[in-house]
Formats: C-alpha cells, structure tokens, sequence
C-alpha cells in the first residue's frame, strides 16, 4: 500500500493532527508528515512538537509569511511536488488555513484523494 501523506502547518493543525498521528504510529501505518512552515518559529510550531511527541516531519516546505496568494501559491507548488515525490495513496489534513486550502488544491491536481479531518474533533462524536 502507498503511504499517507498529512500535511500540517500551524500550531491548531499540530495540535488536532497529533492524535491521527499518533494512531497511525500505534497501528504501524506507513506515512509521511509534511510541515509547510506557514507558522515557524518556536512558539508557534517547534514547542508543539516537543510538548505533544510529534515526529519531526519528513519534510519542511518552509512557506513563512506572506499574503494569502503568496503563502497559497508557495504552497501549492512545493506540494505539487512532494506529492509527485512520494506518490501517497492519500492526503490527509486538518484545519481552514492556507496550507490545508493549498494541499486540497495540489492534491485534486495530482489526482490524489483528499481527506478534509474537521468535524467531531471538538463534539466527541465519531460520525457526523
């Protein structure tokens, strides 16, 4: 089976990726994590690692800031890329900024499925 690829970019992704990371570590799952650098200083991203045992990510697409069409298109064409790369079965992220709008993007080009993780994170219900 192709590995997952998820792609996170800011401290709320980091946060609310960390469990599905976490599961995919638990149950042996093969994956890439991408970190796009939209938030890049300690503060807003490293710290988050630390605290929550995040795995360095395989790749760091370092997108900083910018204007929203900035950081999107820097985005875009660094994870048309990745994508190629890697050739994932499927992306996974999380979140409404814009790496997440940047990766749905990349990832319809490529023709690679795409998995939105939003609803029930906050709710407790396992199906919305």
């Amino acid at each position: 089976m192709k590995p997952i690829l998820i792609t996170a970019g800011t401290r709320p992704e980091a946060i609310k990726i960390a469990p599905i990371i976490k599961e995919l570590q638990k149950q042996n799952v093969e994956f890439t994590f991408v970190w796009s650098g939209q938030h890049y200083d300690y503060e807003m991203s490293k710290i988050f690692f630390e605290q929550l045992e995040l795995p360095e990510p395989d790749e760091n697409l370092d997108i900083r800031s910018g204007t929203h069409a900035e950081q999107t298109a820097k985005a875009m064409i660094t994870l048309e890329k990745t994508i190629q790369k890697h050739k994932p079965s499927i992306v996974i992220s999380e979140g409404d900024t814009n790496t997440v709008a940047a990766t749905a993007i990349a990832s319809a080009k490529c023709l690679v499925p795409f998995a939105h993780v939003e609803a029930g994170l906050r709710s407790w219900r396992e199906t919305s």
